[in-house]
């Protein structure tokens, strides 16, 4: 086998079946890949969807009994793969047909890397159900995607030797940096990165979470950003992991800010009731978060 795609999904029914109906038209011969699916115990009948598929491809099936998270999904899909290239996809992403094809040529001109491709993002309905691949924008902003490469598994493929050699996803990174962290451990072990900017994708963004709710998140996203910074201790990580939030921080508290405007209680109760949070604020937020992640970690 060639290659072995690999889908963590948890309650995403309706975006999966598309991003497989994307990879059941591929025009890279089907019995020379193979789909992987693992559901982290999905409650949406996943499963139903799945067996109600006819892929032209070997599509391999594996539900975890309980949520695990991606990091343990991955290693456990990646047990069961047979081919010589992983790809990592996630159930949002939609691949155009070209997709596979150009991700094995490169693999093949290029011995030794990890490959990293655009992500673009969509919202629009329409767009979802019926994918634009060849539209002048998407192309253009796979074009311009200068994103440095660390391994975004939305995205991104290795060689199934070099994932195995190095130990696949460190399973503390339970759902957040895990891929970050793999990618360091790809190159320090001697690859090299890449991008091919043919190889986009289009990344389905359904709707904004409240403000709350993005501060939660990159709170407990933090953590695990101070976690990859404690396992790899230099400036890159530094740099990575946004440890410069930390002073930026201390400056926020100096001016009485932290407790005047970003008072996690305050937020709270407004947060229902204001529709539109100016994005200079957003930022603010976001940083007054993730330094309390980070402070939690380290």
């Amino acid at each position: 086998m060639d290659v072995s795609v690999i889908i963590p999904t948890y309650n995403r029914k309706s975006l999966l079946s598309t991003c497989l109906d994307c990879l059941f038209i591929q025009d890279y011969p089907a019995n020379k890949f193979e789909i992987i699916v693992i559901d982290d115990a999905s409650t949406d009948d996943t499963c139903s969807m799945i067996h109600e598929k006819a892929p032209p491809c070997n599509l391999i099936y594996i539900k975890n009994e309980y949520k695990q998270g991606p990091s343990v999904s991955r290693n456990t899909a990646l047990k069961e793969a047979t081919g010589d290239i992983v790809i990592f996809l996630d159930s949002d992403a939609l691949a155009p047909s070209w997709y596979i094809s150009e991700e094995v040529e490169t693999h093949r001109a290029n011995p030794g890397i990890i490959l990293d491709g655009p992500i673009i993002n969509i919202s629009s309905p329409r767009d979802i159900v019926n994918p634009r691949f060849k539209a002048l924008t998407v192309r253009f902003l796979a074009f311009m995607d200068f994103r440095g490469v660390h391994f975004i598994t939305a995205n991104a493929s290795c060689r199934r030797a070099d994932l195995i050699k190095v130990g696949g996803f460190d399973e503390e990174f339970a759902w957040a940096w895990e891929d970050v962290d793999l990618g360091i451990r790809l190159i320090e072990s001697g690859l090299r990165c890449m991008k091919n900017r043919k190889a986009y994708v289009l990344h389905c963004k359904t709707g904004e979470p409240g403000l709350m709710d993005q501060v939660r998140f990159r709170e407990e996203r933090a953590q695990y950003a101070g976690l990859f910074y404690r396992k790899h201790p230099s400036a890159r990580a530094a740099w990575m992991s946004r440890l410069r939030y930390l002073t930026y921080e201390r400056i926020l508290q100096r001016l009485g800010w932290t407790e005047r405007y970003l008072d996690s209680r305050k937020l709270t109760l407004l947060d229902n009731n204001i529709p539109f949070w100016p994005p200079f604020f957003k930022k603010l937020c976001q940083i007054h978060a993730h330094a309390i992640g980070l402070k939690k970690s380290l």
